[in-house]
């Protein structure tokens, strides 16, 4: 017991002030739920000797079973997979900080998280349109839906170009913040809980449950654009 304590706490000292702070202002539902839930699912990780890596790897699996079982309808199963898998991609980064954390698996765990945070919604809605049935009546979305969906891919992958430029260009590290202050205000915590893979997360349960999905793909479609304008003039 003393030295699952201890182990628990090693997790919990790799997980620095600034990136407490960055889950913060990123979510509020990976601070207080996902990143929480990593850690013991880190220790269980550690105590059987699995490498960043291959957390990674089993992330990605179970990614991609989230993106087969919401194209294929099953509308909970998906997301709740989707939400495993935020975990997992937790777990990786846990362990790495725990022991030596590498360039090539920090690059890995970045590119398998891509492809499925991008291709989460259009998954939800070829679901949606193909197995479920739309809730609104109308004609175009009937037909359209799941290639409407890709608008929001398509933005979500500019918007990381354009990070990854800015990066690479003006050198900028960090989120982005709504100010350069140091204290967060709630307004900016409302406005960062609005959109993003783990708002996208949480809602795809809730709006299951309550029979509104649609909402959340075509709130994308919405938003990502929107996004990626404000994020390209921002400096």
């Amino acid at each position: 017991m003393d030295g699952d304590i201890k182990l628990l706490n090693k997790i919990k000292d790799g997980y620095s002030k600034e990136k407490k702070q960055s889950d913060k202002i990123v979510s509020l539902w990976l601070f207080y739920v996902l990143r929480p839930l990593s850690f013991l699912l880190t220790s269980i990780f550690l105590w059987l000797n699995v490498s960043a890596n291959f957390a990674t790897l089993i992330g990605f699996i179970v990614g991609f079973l989230s993106l087969i079982a919401s194209s294929a309808g099953f509308l909970l199963i998906g997301p709740l997979l989707y939400n495993l898998f935020h975990v997992l991609d937790c777990v990786d980064g846990n362990i790495a900080r725990v022991r030596e954390p590498s360039k090539k698996g920090e690059y890995y765990d970045a590119v398998s998280g891509d492809f499925i945070n991008y291709f989460f919604i259009p998954s939800l809605a070829y679901g949606i349109q193909f197995e479920k049935g739309l809730l609104f009546d109308n004609a175009f979305l009937n037909q359209h839906f799941f290639h409407i969906s890709l608008i929001s891919s398509i933005f979500f992958i500019l918007t990381t170009l354009a990070s990854q430029r800015k990066k690479i260009i003006f050198g900028n590290k960090g989120i982005l913040r709504l100010n350069n202050k140091k204290k967060i205000s709630p307004y900016e915590y409302v406005f960062r809980n609005m959109f993003g893979v783990y708002t996208n997360a949480i809602f795809a349960i809730f709006l299951t449950l309550t029979g509104f999905l649609e909402i959340l793909v075509l709130f994308n479609c919405i938003i990502m654009p929107l996004l990626w304008v404000a994020f390209v003039l921002r400096n």
